[in-house]
């Protein structure tokens, strides 16, 4: 049985080795678009230091999921991962 998981160990090592080889260097999946995420203004202060992982709320993982005008930010004064305007551009 040992043995069995370990061979599937290796094979599982080796494919994902592969995979990684078949982009090119210095590439990653990740899509990004021009522009910044916005910042709140100085005199903004935010009451809600620590976000709880109850809390968390990512509407986005990257900026491939956004429209090619808006960036995956996290939102000022929030718990929130979401698709914002972008700034800067």
């Amino acid at each position: 049985m040992k043995l069995a998981f370990s061979l599937l160990f290796v094979v599982l090592i080796s494919v994902l080795g592969l995979q990684a080889k078949n982009l090119p260097e210095g590439t990653t999946n990740t899509t990004v678009h021009a522009g910044q995420c916005p910042t709140p203004p100085f005199h903004i202060h935010c009451r809600r230091m620590v976000c709880l992982p109850q809390m968390i709320e990512k509407l986005c993982n990257d900026d491939s999921t956004c429209r090619t005008s808006e960036k995956c930010c996290h939102k000022m004064c929030s718990c929130t991962t979401k698709c914002l305007e972008a700034v800067n551009v």
